[in-house]
């Protein structure tokens, strides 16, 4: 009980210290979504966020699980993967590697439930901010969230979701001309 105690206060202690730093230095203002905001409201918006870490190989969210934590990387790297059919086996596809003070899960505190499009796996000892959808919809009944930034993560939502479907059309297209003959590419070329 007493080491439990003493691991709870010292994960007090270390999000209070990341509270600080971050109010303090601007660090979140350095994140799109949250360059508009001031550091009072920082500051709250960080006090409704929780410390996790993971260890290296860890996942922090499985595609197609419910999404509702939006994380903010504060140390590390984490691996984003999508699934992709490859021949008669599913197999996991890196898409990206994010680092230090980029977010993911931004999908999480938009509109309904939805589930996880990523498989995200920390690469190495893994430091994030999460934020869950509940608190995030707490913030903005209290009016510390606004259109603005709500606005931001339907930006960077839909980027990712153009960028998915633009990942999508060239496997696609390139399933296709793979089985094309050579004799089919230049015809194709000549036309």
């Amino acid at each position: 009980k007493l080491v439990l105690k003493h691991i709870e206060l010292e994960w007090k202690k270390r999000k209070e210290a990341y509270g600080e730093r971050l109010t303090n230095s601007k660090i979140l203002q350095k994140i799109e979504i949250f360059q508009h905001l001031t550091d009072t409201t920082l500051a709250r918006i960080i006090h409704k966020m929780e410390l996790q870490t993971f260890p290296d190989g860890k996942k922090i969210c499985k595609h197609g699980d419910v999404s509702d934590m939006f994380y903010v990387i504060m140390k590390g790297r984490v691996q984003v993967l999508i699934p992709q059919q490859d021949g008669l086996k599913h197999i996991l596809k890196e898409v990206a590697i994010l680092k230090e003070l980029q977010y993911f899960g931004e999908t999480a505190l938009l509109g309904t439930k939805q589930t996880r499009k990523a498989t995200c796996v920390a690469l190495d000892q893994c430091e994030v901010l999460a934020l869950s959808r509940e608190q995030f919809d707490h913030l903005v009944q209290s009016n510390l969230i606004g259109a603005a930034t709500i606005v931001q993560l339907e930006n960077a939502a839909a980027t990712i979701k153009k960028k998915d479907e633009a990942r999508k059309l060239t496997r696609l297209l390139s399933t296709k001309v793979s089985k094309l003959s050579v004799m089919q590419i230049k015809r194709a070329i000549i036309f």
